[in-house]
């Protein structure tokens, strides 16, 4: 997935820091009240739940892609990386039509669900986090020695081998994938809001959206004041410890680029072990397919559905030319809230994109930057959406007797503040990916520029960012997919007149998906996973190509003889 990348691996230190931040949050959540520990239990719970579904089926996820050789490996790579930026409500509206109410397994009609509560939460976060996990668990393999897992060959088969060596040794990458899943959870309220599930992140946008969090309706008792107020603090310490663990054990497992060829890991071969290697392919697939195609059959499924009455009652069909019909017109139905949807996602990016290379760059020689860049990272990245929106309200909204009153016109009259939630909502992963590209920067190469007479800004424009320039490419995708899909805190924010196309989809589902839902949700899985899967090859035929050019270089230099 990631060849031609060095891989970096934890340290004793980060791993103990982050145990260590977990267990501070738990103790957090115990001194809440009973109520506000009720909610987070019940986000543990949702947690849990996601990760019992999706820890398993991504470690064979993982494997496959990591350790197997087999045909269209890569194809599976590409779209398991794009699948990672499918809008969560896409993910809810897909298995909504698959198992849900009025689904598939009700015969498209009315009937009892198989997904519902806190089951139907559970079913649609665990597989959208399986790919999460299938990516982290096969970065963490390509961190593997080689040597190692070879040395081992000698005296155990390959199954032993990648039980008792490739996991053990990965086993950080499974321990970042359990708490990025929690992570994940316990931020979203896009699903539980669906399925009436209750959570510490979902009161918190229901008392938001009440205005008790900014100044509105209060308890008139000022003890039931201060213990809300105690809560939402412990609450949301905990939630923040919990992304700084996150980036803790995530961070070292993201590649960097090599400026030369390294060591590829070791992987099963077709000869060698063809039972265990057809049957990681095979589990690849599958699990693809029920990640990825079972949604888009569901969503195709309900988009071409029809239905008509006749004398003997209503009859359902299928048509293949109405699901096409329906699946292109919605983008241009939907033209409004695509094109505003794209609109503040290209202002969030252009933010991201731009504190991400100022911190980074900066980070580079400050101990400090980099410690405040990770607290607010992890801020970001697991605090609960909607308290990112009450505090861009706060920030934003102000009353006509405040200094700051000039501020309240940007809130209500332009899109700045859903593309400030956007942008610090998709700051965490797409900094991280600046972060690892610039780091990854030879400092001798910026010496010998500074050493010529070139000055800082002139080293980072014309060295250090077109040497990056396909990474800070694939982080500004990134970051642009994210805030397109992201609900949580754009709910509260956005301005009258501009409806984004993640609420629009997000309000439709309360009512049900039908054939119109469907097709737009369809359209948005396609887009993403086709573009993200052109993304994906076109990085990586451009690093094949730069590493075969610094090989031919270097070979160019050898002496004779």
């Amino acid at each position: 997935m990631v060849e031609g990348m060095t891989r970096p691996r934890h340290t004793p230190e980060t791993t103990r820091l982050a145990l260590a931040l977990l267990a501070v949050a738990a103790v957090l959540a115990l001194a809440c009240t009973a109520r506000a520990r009720g909610l987070l239990l019940n986000s543990v719970e949702l947690a849990a739940g996601a990760a019992a579904i999706a820890l398993p089926a991504g470690i064979v996820w993982g494997l496959a892609l990591g350790k197997a050789v087999f045909p269209g490996r890569r194809l599976l790579a590409a779209v398991t990386v794009a699948a990672l930026f499918v809008p969560l409500q896409v993910y809810a509206a897909a298995w909504q039509t698959l198992l849900g109410f009025d689904g598939w397994t009700t015969g498209g009609g009315p009937g009892d669900p198989w997904l519902d509560g806190l089951a139907g939460a559970i079913w649609v976060h665990g597989w959208a986090a399986a790919p999460w996990v299938a990516v982290l668990i096969t970065w963490s393999l390509e961190a593997v020695e080689r040597r190692l897992e070879e040395e081992s060959l000698l005296d155990a088969t390959a199954a032993r081998v990648l039980v008792r060596v490739s996991l053990r040794r990965a086993a950080g990458g499974v321990l970042a994938a359990a708490v990025t899943v929690f992570a994940l959870c316990a931020a979203e309220i896009g699903v539980t809001d669906l399925f009436r599930v209750r959570t510490f992140a979902e009161e918190v946008y229901t008392q938001a959206a009440l205005g008790s969090l900014s100044g509105g309706a209060m308890p008139a008792d000022d003890a039931a004041a201060l213990r809300e107020a105690r809560d939402l603090t412990a609450g949301t310490l905990a939630h923040w410890l919990l992304g700084g663990a996150v980036l803790l054990l995530a961070a070292p497992l993201v590649p960097r680029p090599a400026e030369a060829d390294s060591e590829a890991g070791w992987r099963l071969t077709p000869r060698s072990s063809p039972k265990l290697n057809a049957a990681l392919a095979a589990a690849a697939a599958l699990l693809t397919a029920v990640a990825v195609v079972a949604p888009a059959l569901g969503l195709a499924w309900k988009a071409g559905l029809s239905t008509a009455r006749t004398a003997q009652g209503a009859t359902a069909a299928w048509s293949l030319a109405k699901c096409l019909r329906m699946t292109g017109r919605a983008p241009l139905e939907h033209g409004r809230e695509l094109l505003w949807s794209l609109g503040v996602a290209a202002l969030a990016a252009a933010a991201v994109m731009i504190v991400s290379v100022v911190v980074a760059s900066w980070g580079r020689r400050s101990r400090g930057a980099r410690l405040t860049a990770g607290a607010v990272a992890a801020a970001a990245l697991a605090v609960p959406g909607p308290l990112v929106g009450v505090g861009v309200i706060l920030l934003l909204a102000h009353g006509v007797d405040s200094p700051w009153h000039w501020l309240t016109p940007m809130y209500d009259r332009t899109v700045a503040a859903p593309a400030l939630v956007q942008a610090i909502r998709a700051l965490p992963l797409a900094g991280l990916v600046v972060w690892t590209q610039l780091a990854s920067v030879p400092q001798g190469l910026l010496d010998a520029a500074a050493s010529e007479g070139a000055g800082p800004w002139s080293r980072w424009v014309r060295i250090a960012l077109p040497l990056r320039a396909p990474g800070l490419a694939a982080a500004c995708a990134v970051a642009l997919v994210l805030a397109v899909g992201e609900v949580s805190a754009t709910l509260l924010v956005y301005p009258p007149g501009v409806t984004p196309l993640s609420v629009r989809i997000s309000q439709l589902l309360h009512y049900g998906v039908d054939d119109r839902v469907a097709a737009l949700s369809l359209a948005l899985l396609l887009g993403t996973v086709a573009l993200g899967t052109a993304a994906s090859f076109a990085l990586a035929i451009w690093q094949d190509r730069r590493l075969k050019k610094n090989h031919d270089r270097h070979a160019d230099r050898a002496p004779l003889g």
